[in-house]
């Protein structure tokens, strides 16, 4: 009988990056932490959702929030999921105007099915397995969750 080692994952891992808000700062954190992401061993179909679900939200607090301070962006595994929350300082929740929003149950998607914008938190809604917003005396924060396999199934690189 043959005894395959398995590698290992580390329980949790978290990392935490600051930008400024500027446009030209969405690119180079995608490409940061999709790098991250693999480096973690997680799938492409796992990175890839998660990379987007991030693009949009940064968008959002970088773009629309314009918030004073830095963006804070904390990526967080476990063994079970991954969490990403995309901080800023602007206190507002999220609009009537963002569809998808737990927050906001009449939120509607835009007027115009071909319009460019507006379509950013229903993505996340389609691609997350669970996704909130919260505010506090500091701002707010969207976060969302994707589900990991256990090792050895879909999901995570043996």
């Amino acid at each position: 009988m043959a005894v395959i080692p398995r590698r290992r994952r580390e329980p949790d891992i978290t990392s935490v990056i600051e930008v400024r808000p500027a446009p030209a700062a969405i690119m180079r954190i995608r490409h940061a932490v999709a790098r991250l992401l693999v480096s973690w061993d997680l799938t492409e179909t796992i990175c890839d959702d998660a990379v987007l679900c991030l693009s949009e939200a940064l968008t959002n607090a970088v773009l629309h929030a314009r918030p004073a301070g830095p963006v804070t962006i904390t990526i967080h595994r476990d063994l079970r999921r991954l969490r990403i929350e995309i901080a800023d300082s602007d206190r507002g929740l999220i609009s009537h105007e963002m569809p998808g929003c737990p927050a906001c149950p009449d939120a509607r998607p835009p007027e115009d099915q071909l319009a460019e914008h507006g379509w950013g938190l229903q993505v996340i809604d389609a691609l997350a397995a669970r996704w909130g917003v919260a505010a506090d005396d500091t701002g707010k924060r969207v976060w969302f969750e994707q589900d990991i396999p256990p090792i050895g199934r879909p999901g995570v690189m043996p």
